[in-house]
C-alpha cells in the first residue's frame, strides 16, 4: 500500500509539473497553483503568498477560509505566515489550541458556515537559494497535517517555484519589450517638431 501511495504521489507531481509548465502566462500560473495543490493534498484551503517588497501578499487562493482575503499583506510580527517566512523553514501547526491559530482566527466570521483554522502547513518557495514566497494549506481532511504531508508539499513547492520562475522571466521579457518600444516611440516623437510628421509617428 505504501508503494502504491508513493507511485500515486509521483504521478500527481508529474501531472502538476506538466500542468504548471503548460503556460508561461504569470497570472494563469499563479491562479492554477492553489487549485492544483488542493486537489493533491485534501484540505479546506490552499493559499499562495508571494513577497511584495518586504511583506507577503496573498496573491491566489483555492478553497474556503474566512480569516484571509486575496491581496491582503502580512509583515513579520503580524501573523505566523510572515513569521515563518522570516525563518525560511517549513512549519506544521497541528494543535488547534496553538496561540498562533488563535490570533489568526480573530478575524474569523462565525456567521459563515466555514471552519476556523484548526491546523496549518506552510512551506517556503525557493528560487536559487532566495525565498520568493510561501504556500500554505489549512485544515487537513480527517486529521491534522503531519511530516508526510510536509514532505509532499515541499516536493510540490519545487515544481511551483520553477513554474513561477519561468513565467516571471517571460513576464519580465514582455515588460522589457514594451519599455524598448516606448523608448523608440519617444525618441521618434522628440526628433521632429512638424505636426504632420508627429501625427504620422504616433
Amino acid at each position: 500500500q505504501e508503494l502504491l501511495d508513493s507511485v500515486h504521489r509521483m504521478t500527481q507531481l508529474y501531472d502538476l509539473e506538466k500542468s504548471l509548465n503548460s503556460t508561461l502566462e504569470l497570472d494563469q500560473v499563479i491562479a492554477q497553483i492553489p487549485a492544483k495543490a488542493i486537489a493533491m493534498l485534501p484540505c479546506q484551503a490552499v493559499h499562495l503568498w508571494l513577497f511584495d517588497g518586504g511583506t507577503l501578499r496573498l496573491v491566489s487562493s483555492c478553497g474556503q477560509d474566512s480569516t484571509v482575503d486575496v491581496k491582503i499583506t502580512q509583515a513579520p510580527g503580524e501573523g505566523y505566515v510572515a513569521d515563518m517566512a522570516e525563518t525560511g523553514e517549513s512549519l506544521v501547526i497541528a494543535d488547534p489550541d496553538d496561540e498562533r491559530l488563535a490570533r489568526r482566527n480573530q478575524t474569523f466570521d462565525p456567521e459563515r458556515s466555514i471552519m476556523p483554522v484548526m491546523n496549518a502547513l506552510l512551506v517556503p518557495l525557493m528560487q536559487s537559494e532566495a525565498e520568493v514566497g510561501v504556500i500554505e494549506a489549512i485544515n487537513r481532511e480527517d486529521r491534522p497535517f503531519d511530516e508526510d504531508d510536509e514532505f509532499f508539499l515541499m516536493s510540490m513547492a519545487e515544481t511551483v517555484s520553477n513554474a513561477l520562475k519561468n513565467a516571471s522571466l517571460m513576464h519580465a521579457e514582455r515588460k522589457l519589450a514594451i519599455l524598448e518600444a516606448l523608448v523608440h516611440v519617444s525618441s521618434e516623437i522628440t526628433s521632429t517638431l512638424r505636426l504632420d510628421r508627429l501625427l504620422q509617428i504616433i
